[in-house]
């Protein structure tokens, strides 16, 4: 709080608002308090690599976009030419609209959350993309994804963290294997699966073990295209390798 009312003094920025986040408990949703008390828009547009995203400060996850994944998101706007694509725990739509950006001829959206899928269409408009190439669906994707289904030359599976101790890890690899192989299993004969982990208590190493167990439970072969993780503005210090905690991870299958 010291340090946001300096830079309020200072005049670098016009407004400052803490998001408290609920407690191990969850008995308290996140809130937000008004710092300098000035009114606030809790809605705005913002522009990544020249997609623009509606992002609600206040109803939104976090802070209402997740910056971390912006490169990775470009890389998929740069390889969806002409593709089916599948884009599961897709939140407000960042996979989905770069693909469609990317010249995609179909793109699906799945999300547990309704407000969720109402905003990924909202962001598809936003950016003047065609109405009749984008669907979304509001399913849990456990479910949607044993349900039969079409096959999908591109599925990206970016899951909220499954893992929030170390306790929790085995359970956590399990429920990642389990999610990437239904989502394996809907990839077209020579598609390609992008797979993601924000589970600081799961490594690349772990990550690595579940892509392994994820093709062999799936019965598909896979080509590594791609290993990354968060944006150049999210640094980790040498010295705690569990604040690299973004995984990427893209594969041509057979």
């Amino acid at each position: 709080k010291l340090i946001a009312e300096r830079l309020l003094k200072e005049g670098f920025l016009k407004t400052v608002v803490e998001k408290k986040r609920r407690g191990p408990d969850k008995s308290h949703e996140e809130a937000l308090e008004l710092i300098d008390g000035k009114p606030y828009e809790n809605e705005l547009v913002i522009r990544e690599n020249s997609a623009q995203f509606v992002v609600n400060l206040e109803k939104g996850q976090k802070t209402g976009f997740f910056l971390d994944q912006r490169d990775n998101r470009k890389y998929v706007r740069e390889m969806s030419a002409g593709k089916s694509v599948l884009n599961l725990f897709s939140y407000s739509g960042g996979f989905s609209i770069n693909a469609g950006l990317g010249g995609a001829r179909r793109v699906a959206s799945v999300d547990m959350s309704q407000g969720a899928i109402e905003l990924a269409e909202r962001n598809w408009r936003q950016n003047s993309l065609e109405p009749a190439n984008h669907i979304g669906i509001c399913a849990d994707v456990f479910k949607f994804m044993t349900q039969p289904g079409e096959p999908w030359d591109h599925v990206i599976v970016d899951p909220p963290s499954m893992s929030h101790s170390e306790s929790s890890r085995d359970l956590a690899k399990a429920k990642y294997i389990e999610c990437f192989t239904l989502a394996a299993k809907r990839v077209a004969p020579k598609g390609e699966l992008s797979l993601s982990s924000c589970s600081s208590h799961v490594s690349f190493e772990d990550f690595f073990e579940i892509i392994n167990e994820t093709l062999s439970a799936s019965r598909r072969r896979g080509q590594i295209l791609r290993i990354s993780g968060q944006g150049a503005d999210h640094p980790f210090p040498h010295a705690c390798h569990e604040l690299r905690y973004l995984k990427f991870v893209h594969l041509a299958l057979d």
